[in-house]
């Protein structure tokens, strides 16, 4: 069954998390899928995403989606909020009425070699904390899921222009396989508080969020 999971968070805002089992053919969609995405393996990633949005609502507003190379995705009517993320045979997508961003990651532990491009120093001291307390997270699952945390915040955010590390921290997750915790974004001059939702599979992390303040 290639839907694995889904959640409908309330009346408005409802993901879902897709396993690709199918071909590229096997998703009929109403719109065509961006001439710059060329790569087959791609391209069946962004077709799942898409799906999914109409999955979730029936009446997505498919004619009017814009993708712009830089930049969030968005529908030029407004009738909604959303946000897509894939990696390897997974897709996920979120809808809602106000700004979302979700990211999937698998567990891949190349996630290492670019810790230091998002760890920030007070992330890495309750990392180092988990570990030493014999927590129920593996090192690797810990890196995924800040690193899929800063995903979430950077589509929730959609306009670009983020460091890693210097505008967003998250704070330590204590529960396993999933739960919630606050993050802060900082750019343009401003904070935003934001909650993230988060839940393991088990080969791969998922993580949504939005803002609470």
């Amino acid at each position: 069954m290639p839907l694995f999971y889904q959640q409908d968070i309330n009346q408005s805002t409802q993901w879902a998390l897709w396993k690709i089992e199918e071909s590229l053919q096997d998703f009929k969609l109403p719109v065509a899928l961006p001439s710059n995405i060329t790569h087959p393996n791609k391209q069946l990633q962004h077709a799942a995403g898409r799906h999914l949005l109409g999955f979730l609502k029936k009446d997505f507003s498919y004619t009017s989606l814009e993708a712009p190379l830089h930049g969030k995705p968005y529908v030029q009517d407004g009738s909604c909020e959303f946000s897509i993320s894939h990696a390897q045979y997974w897709a996920t997508a979120i809808v809602s009425n106000e700004p979302v961003g979700i990211d999937v990651e698998t567990y891949t532990p190349r996630v290492f070699k670019i810790a230091h491009k998002f760890i920030h120093p007070s992330e890495k001291i309750w990392i180092d904390e988990l570990l030493a307390n014999n927590s129920i997270w593996t090192a690797l699952q810990l890196h995924i899921f800040l690193w899929s945390a800063k995903e979430a915040l950077y589509k929730w955010w959609g306009k670009g222009a983020l460091d890693f590390i210097r505008d967003m921290q998250v704070e330590a997750p204590q529960q396993f396989p999933e739960g919630r915790v606050g993050a802060s974004l900082h750019t343009e001059g401003q904070t935003f508080h934001l909650q993230l939702h988060y839940k393991a599979f088990s080969d791969c992390m998922l993580v949504w969020t939005k803002a609470i303040c």
